[in-house]
């Protein structure tokens, strides 16, 4: 394997890293955006005082978006740097 081909290979799983940690940030957001949801319906079906979104989901959801813009830059860094588009032949 030539030098070459090792940078493609770590383009190509910086790619697959960084389209996995924005799918993780959008599933994580669409998770926390269901339970405001149905705590704000339960609050109104019900007339109670319901507990809403702790810290703790803010901090991953901040979390995984800043490791997904890390990746993204690291994969940019790569690809700006050593010209490492992976090439698609016909």
């Amino acid at each position: 394997m030539s030098r070459f081909d090792r940078g493609n290979l770590l383009y190509l799983s910086s790619e697959v890293l960084y389209k996995l940690l924005l799918t993780a940030f959008l599933v994580i957001a669409a998770a926390m955006s269901g339970q405001f949801i149905l705590l704000l319906v339960l609050k109104f079906m019900f007339l109670a005082q319901v507990d809403m979104l702790n810290l703790w989901d803010l901090y991953v959801l901040g979390f995984t978006a800043g490791i997904a813009v890390i990746a993204y830059c690291f994969k940019l860094l790569l690809q700006k740097s050593f010209d490492l588009n992976p090439s698609f032949e016909d």
